[in-house]
């Protein structure tokens, strides 16, 4: 469960988009499921960017704002 994206790539938010994406389809990333999930520091912080944009995109319904 390994992401990478190219060096000529990164810095535009591809993998913020790829975590939030299978937040969104799956309800999980797959390393969650390890024993002891290992990020280098810019992984982590790009798994909580995807986190943050998936709650942005589909907020939980407790944090869904009322009409």
């Amino acid at each position: 469960p390994d992401l990478v994206v190219d060096r000529t790539y990164q810095g535009l938010g591809i993998g913020r988009a790829l975590i939030a994406a299978e937040l969104l389809l799956t309800g999980g990333v797959p390393t969650w499921n390890h024993d002891k999930p290992g990020y280098s520091p810019a992984g982590a912080a790009t798994v909580r960017a995807g986190i943050d944009l998936a709650r942005t995109l589909a907020p939980a319904p407790e944090e869904a704002p009322t009409p």
